[in-house]
């Protein structure tokens, strides 16, 4: 059973079977932690990348009589039907990517560079619809292309780059403008 205070260095008691032990876990942690859940929670990907998912810290927070009006409130940008949260630059800020992508920052694993959970990993992303799109239009403008499915909105579809070509109709924007925001 795990317990969460509120302090910055707590104490959480983890029991598997007869054995116990104590582990020391910042509380902002718990709450980056449960902020990526959209991002960790059964993603092998995300969970070597950054961290795995901690359901027992996120299942003691959802207890919490102050936590869980919280949780209720960040609900709209952090679960799987997220909103994007405008910043007053009016860039598009994604919290529980910008949380995941935190984690990964601070989480030194050595084998998985902090880049690649960040700017890095979302670039890369997009590099395997640009090639789908090329591929199915050999004398296409790369760049035009690029310029189309990166760092754009969800109207990446109507971008100029794109017009005339053919695109799948399930050509994802895995390097979007919140991404980069």
């Amino acid at each position: 059973m795990w317990f969460i205070r509120t302090t910055l260095s707590e104490r959480i008691r983890y029991t598997s079977g007869s054995y116990v032990t104590w582990v020391k876990v910042p509380t902002w942690r718990c709450v980056l932690n449960y902020l990526s859940t959209v991002y960790l929670k059964g993603s092998a990907k995300w969970s070597a990348a950054a961290e795995i998912y901690r359901e027992a810290d996120a299942k003691r927070l959802e207890e919490d009589t102050q936590a869980s009006q919280i949780i209720s409130v960040l609900n709209k940008w952090i679960s799987s039907d997220r909103q994007e949260w405008t910043d007053p630059a009016g860039g598009a800020v994604d919290v529980a990517h910008m949380s995941v992508t935190t984690l990964g920052y601070i989480n030194l694993n050595p084998l998985v560079s902090d880049k690649w959970t960040g700017w890095a990993g979302d670039l890369a992303s997009a590099f395997g619809p640009i090639q789908k799109v090329v591929d199915l239009n050999p004398d296409s403008n790369i760049v035009a292309i690029a310029r189309a499915l990166v760092g754009q909105g969800d109207n990446y579809k109507n971008h100029s780059g794109l017009q005339g070509l053919i695109i799948p109709d399930d050509l994802p924007n895995n390097c979007n403008y919140s991404d980069l925001c």
